[in-house]
């Protein structure tokens, strides 16, 4: 195109005789005033119309010619230009010639994408190619380091197929006969834990016993509202007279395991189990709201069972039995022999209880009436000394 030195121009834009609404949203785009956009409409035309100020012209104009990349447009395109004076005598006019820069680098770009994607191809079958090779030589080491981590996390069961001839197939061998190994050992720790676990629980609840295989030092609690049941099983001479001692321990084992039957049933906590002395809790290691009716059907439940032994070994064994409500005290006294104990309110209550008469039968305190009293028959027996004061002693007659 040609423009003038008022830096209109002297020929028709091309982009406006093709296509004439684009070039208008190009220019007003690029910053052509409204005036000036009027008047191109209005001519159909933009000679004398359009205003070119570029660096471009602006060279051409003071006699320069050359080229110019990277500039700037009227259109607001970022083109390269090629710009001279043109000698038309008096005409001090310049002329232009353009191409927008994606149209002239659009060849060099397309190839050089083709280049790009050519070379990504390409590595990406190398890698590819690479990978499936790799994955058929390491797949034996992965099973084993897969198989190695499972070990580490406890799975001992683990064993590898067979991964061929050679030294990969020689370690995993190797690594089976590892596995086995640990398998029988493991077992071998956990028939002791269960033993270890079978005596703890056999002198303390379980909850103390994990506490004291966690490393716990000091192993002790209060529980404010707790029901104890204290036994004493009375005519144990007569059971042991005639019978020799491997004899008379035989029917006590019996006789106990009738009583922890019935504590497991009901959700009764035994606590110790002496020859003729049984202790246990409702509500120490499980919270109940029921610890008191528990407790008494479960002193209950102990005479019955002891009548169903008198009936079974022929014997007249009779039980005297004290229950009682509120603090007890548990710990371990002693790490080293495992001396578990019980104390505190409701245990010393409920072993006074007892002695409140010489007759056989189930003894209870006054908190423990006030919560039974609507279904069981009961009499009152008496006052104990207790170093908490005096208390009431009723019975379940």
């Amino acid at each position: 195109y040609l423009v003038g030195p008022d830096l209109k121009m002297r020929t028709i834009s091309r982009l406006y005789a093709e296509y004439p609404e684009e070039y208008i949203a190009q220019v007003r785009e690029a910053g052509t005033s409204p005036a000036e956009i009027a008047e191109i409409e209005r001519t159909s035309s933009t000679v004398l119309t359009q205003s070119v100020d570029t660096t471009s012209v602006a060279l051409a104009l003071k006699g320069d010619r050359g080229t110019v990349t990277n500039a700037k447009e009227y259109t607001g395109k970022t083109s390269i230009t090629a710009f001279r004076p043109l000698d038309l005598g008096k005409l001090d006019w310049v002329v232009i010639a353009r191409i927008d820069s994606d149209e002239a680098f659009g060849p060099a770009t397309d190839f050089a994408l083709r280049i790009i994607l050519t070379l990504l191809v390409i590595v990406l079958v190398v890698c590819l190619v690479s990978l499936a090779f790799a994955q058929y030589f390491t797949r034996p080491v992965r099973r084993l380091a897969d198989a190695a981590r499972a070990v580490t996390n406890g799975d001992v069961a683990m064993r590898l197929p067979n991964l061929g001839s050679g030294e990969v197939g020689e370690l995993g061998q190797a690594f089976n006969e590892l596995s086995e190994a640990l398998a029988q050992k493991q077992q071998q720790v956990y028939e002791q834990q269960a033993e270890n676990t079978r005596m703890l629980t056999a002198v303390m609840p379980e909850s103390m016993a994990r506490r004291f295989h966690a490393g716990e030092d000091q192993i002790g609690d209060d529980y404010p509202d707790v029901a104890v049941v204290s036994t004493e099983v009375l005519g144990l001479e007569q059971l042991a007279a005639g019978r020799t001692g491997p004899e008379e321990i035989a029917l006590l084992r019996q006789l106990a395991k009738g009583f922890d039957d019935a504590a497991e049933r009901m959700g009764i906590e035994r606590m110790r189990s002496l020859r003729g002395r049984y202790m246990a809790c409702s509500g120490l290691v499980t919270p109940r709201v029921d610890s008191v009716d528990r407790a008494v059907d479960f002193a209950v439940e102990m005479k019955a069972v002891v009548e169903r032994f008198n009936t079974r070994a022929e014997t007249s064994l009779t039980v005297k039995i004290g229950v009682s409500n509120g603090l007890v005290r548990a710990g371990l006294i002693d790490r080293r022999t495992l001396a578990y104990d019980l104390w505190g309110e409701a245990v010393d209550t409920a072993n006074a209880v007892r002695w409140v008469s010489p007759d056989p039968g189930i003894y209870l305190t006054k908190a423990v009436y006030d919560h039974v009293r609507a279904y069981h028959k009961l009499v009152k027996a008496g006052s104990v000394e207790t170093p908490y004061g005096t208390k009431d002693v009723w019975r379940i007659g």
